[in-house]
């Protein structure tokens, strides 16, 4: 089984934006340096279970909610998954997708499959 520490430390750094905490505020609650949980959130590092649980209870959220894309609803995963995908986008490419799954949506709508379900 493949752990997927860069997914994992982008739930976390999604759940400490949510809560507007910054990367010192979260270091001071679960007593790590600042620097140690850049390095999570990048995937640079490995979270041990012990520290993923302090995160979790820090952010107020759970350990399946770091772990796991199919326990995490959708509705919450998508914010993420989305900037993953165009973090390092131009402006131009940016206003293309942007553009792009405006249209998308639009024929999603108009799609009577799409409507039935």
């Amino acid at each position: 089984m493949n752990i997927n520490y860069k997914l994992i430390g982008k739930r976390i750094k999604f759940y400490r934006n949510q809560k507007n905490m910054s990367q010192m505020q979260l270091a001071e609650k679960v007593e790590l340096s600042v620097p140690y949980i850049s390095y999570i959130e990048t995937g640079t590092k490995r979270i041990s279970l012990p520290v993923l649980i302090k995160i979790a209870e820090a952010l107020g959220t759970t350990p399946n909610n770091l772990l796991t894309d199919h326990i995490t609803p959708f509705a919450e995963q998508l914010p993420i998954e989305l900037l993953s995908i165009i973090e390092d986008l131009n402006s131009y490419e940016t206003q293309f997708i942007n553009d792009m799954l405006k249209a998308l949506k639009l024929a999603v709508r108009d799609n009577l499959w799409f409507t039935n379900k």
